[in-house]
């Protein structure tokens, strides 16, 4: 028998996510295997049309999938590689019952909402064979119309005899009667998780009234505003929620520690309490205040806390048409520009590229941030003022960023092998003289083969590359570059996607720091904190 564990909350942001990554790493920590899946409301059939202004970053798999950010989060914290498994729209639930109906296997009935529910458990269930355990994160609120069905296909399952238990986040730290949940869908919860700071018996016997639960039912945490998401696990285990479903589920694990997955989180917490200045770096960007650029940002928070500093990312709005950038690059310690898509803002961060050029700044490009650098590079050192991307303008006469392939219509997705290059600085000093590393991708864009050489006449040094076979033809790919004597590095590929921090991004705290303590790193890295 399977079993399940669907967490729920009243709020669409409601950590639902971070409790999930949280309550799978507990559950590794003691032995038991776990798989996660997130179930997404809209329907599209994936985040690749979603604003991340207003839903935040798009997430890539291993496999090319393009979710949203709650899978990174989960790969975060357990170092389980997610896939397009893991995440599931409802677009991708109608559109695979409409095609199983054209096919006939309904038996010439209609497609109706049954069809839907049991394609839901079907997907769900297609998880069991590689776990104990699946973690269910019911995306949206509980009452949202859009959900109703997710919700009944998990009520169904528990009738049905699985092992089904629910796991509900309250609207607010401090849950009262009148929290209630929207009108709509009502669950019936098995235990619930607050985020309180200091919570009374008599609040939690009012909880666990309102909810129907025992008293013993209710945990708490302190507020996400007092503590930062890598402190939850710690947090919860203290809490005992793990033993807790555990032995409702009447699971066998193993001692707390066994798996030796929350000594890293706790190693963590204790760099980030030791972190004892302050650095500030650049992010030119074309979303700001949002979680649009959440991994990156992350990655290079960790990577700070490693030589114990924090990082402070000053967003920059790259769309400002009144942006005085000196002014604003002025004073900060990197500049980063990250992956993009769109026109809006692009000459700023062109300008952002070659400000860190000219200043000598250290700077970090990733993806777009990538073919930025060329296109300045190409303007300032090869007097190409035309220089641009196909992307940004199709007339231009000198293109030195093309599509990928003749016909615009493939696009890089997920893991390609990348070739690094002996003696350069990417390949010797960020990843140790590796020759081949695997990085995943989201880019339909390339630097274009026909300015290499001038390029490289000029100081660029491609210290990466990969070679893909389109048919019959190679398509070089420029997957790395740097700049002879400046701090300039970028990568065609996403090296906040992924499991760890990436040396890349501390190579760009390193360079960013007057003294740093290289002995720290390495120590840390020997501890497996990656």
């Amino acid at each position: 028998m399977s079993n399940f564990i669907v967490v729920t909350s009243e709020v669409p942001s409601g950590g639902k996510t971070t409790c999930a990554a949280s309550l799978a790493l507990l559950l590794k920590d003691r032995g038991i295997s776990v798989q996660y899946i997130k179930l997404a409301s809209y329907l599209d059939l994936d985040a690749s049309k979603l604003d991340p202004g207003r839903h935040g970053e798009v997430f890539i798999t291993e496999d090319g999938a393009i979710t949203d950010r709650d899978l990174g989060e989960y790969e975060r914290f357990t170092g389980d590689a997610a896939g397009a498994k893991n995440y599931v729209t409802m677009g991708q639930i109608y559109v695979s019952v409409m095609a199983q109906g054209r096919q006939g296997k309904y038996c010439g009935d209609p497609a109706r909402k049954d069809q839907v529910i049991e394609e839901i458990k079907r997907r769900i269930q297609e998880l069991t064979s590689s776990s104990s355990v699946v973690i269910v994160e019911v995306g949206g609120a509980v009452g949202d119309k859009e959900n109703e069905l997710f919700l009944e296909a998990m009520r169904q399952m528990r009738v049905s005899g699985e092992k089904v238990l629910y796991l509900h986040l309250p609207l607010s730290s401090g849950a009262t009667r009148e929290a209630t949940t929207r009108p709509g869908v009502r669950i019936l919860a098995d235990a619930i998780l607050c985020r309180h700071n200091s919570m009374s018996s008599l609040l939690r016997e009012e909880i666990a009234r309102f909810y129907g639960v025992e008293d013993k039912a209710v945990f708490s945490i302190p507020a996400a505003d007092t503590i930062s998401s890598y402190e939850v696990p710690l947090r919860l285990r203290e809490a005992k929620l793990d033993e807790y479903l555990i032995q409702e589920l009447g699971l066998l694990a193993g001692r707390p520690g066994d798996g030796s997955y929350l000594e890293r989180m706790g190693k963590i917490v204790e760099m980030v309490k030791r972190a004892n200045s302050q650095l500030v770096v650049g992010f030119v960007c074309k979303h700001t205040g949002s979680e649009a650029y959440h991994s990156v940002k992350e990655a290079l928070r960790l990577a700070g806390w490693y030589y114990r500093v924090n990082v402070a990312v000053k967003e920059i709005d790259a769309t400002r048409q009144d942006l005085d950038l000196a002014e604003e690059l002025e004073g900060v310690a990197g500049i980063v520009v990250p992956d993009g898509f769109g026109y809006e803002g692009i000459e700023n961060k062109v300008l952002a590229a070659s400000y860190a050029l000219q200043q000598d700044k250290p700077y970090l490009g990733t993806c777009l941030g990538l073919q930025v650098l060329v296109i300045a590079y190409a303007r300032w050192l090869l007097g190409l003022e035309d220089a641009n991307s196909e992307e940004f303008d199709s007339e231009t006469q000198d293109p030195v960023i093309c599509q990928v392939d003749n016909n615009g219509k493939r696009r890089r997705l997920g893991d390609r092998v990348v070739k690094l290059v002996p003696g350069t600085a990417i390949c010797n000093e960020v990843y140790g003289g590796e020759l081949e590393i695997v990085r995943r991708h989201h880019h339909g864009y390339r630097v274009n083969p026909r300015y290499l050489e001038c390029l490289q006449n000029a100081g660029l040094i491609i210290s990466g590359y990969a070679e893909d076979k389109d048919g019959p033809v190679s398509v070089f790919v420029v997957e790395t570059v740097e700049v002879k004597g400046k701090r300039c590095k970028a990568v065609q590929f996403h090296p906040e996607f992924g499991r760890g921090v990436d040396p890349l991004f501390l190579d760009f705290i390193r360079k960013c720091l007057t003294q740093a303590d290289a002995s720290l790193v390495s120590g840390l890295m020997g501890n497996g904190i990656r």
